[in-house]
C-alpha cells in the first residue's frame, strides 16, 4: 500500500469516527423550516451519491480524452436514495466504503 492510501484511510477513519458522535436528532435536523435544505445525514448521502459519480468520471477521464462528464441531479439523486429515513449507520457504512473503493 502507498503512503496515499494509508493517509486516504487515516482520514476516513477519523470521519468515520467523528460522525458517529453525532448524535442522530442532529442528523436529522433540517437547517430551514421550509425543509428544502439537507440535514447532515442528507448531506452524508450527498457525499455518497458524489462519490458513485466521480468513480466513473475518473475512470471515463483517463480513455474518453477530455473531463467533460454528464452532470446529475443531486436533489432528486437524494431524495430517491430516501436518505433522510434510512439509519445513519447505513449510510455511513456506504460512505466509508465507496470511498475506499476510489482510493
Amino acid at each position: 500500500m502507498n503512503k496515499y492510501y494509508n493517509t486516504f484511510s487515516v482520514i476516513l477513519s477519523n470521519a468515520q469516527s467523528k460522525i458517529q458522535e453525532i448524535p442522530e436528532d442532529e442528523m436529522n435536523a433540517k437547517p430551514a423550516p421550509n425543509m428544502s435544505k439537507w440535514s447532515k445525514k442528507e448531506i452524508l448521502g450527498h457525499l455518497v451519491d458524489s462519490a458513485y459519480n466521480n468513480h466513473q468520471r475518473f475512470l471515463r477521464a483517463e480513455s474518453q480524452g477530455n473531463l467533460i462528464f454528464t452532470g446529475y441531479d443531486q436533489d432528486e439523486w437524494v431524495a430517491k436514495h430516501n436518505y433522510q429515513d434510512r439509519p445513519t449507520e447505513q449510510i455511513l457504512t456506504l460512505f466509508v466504503r465507496c470511498n475506499h473503493h476510489l482510493n
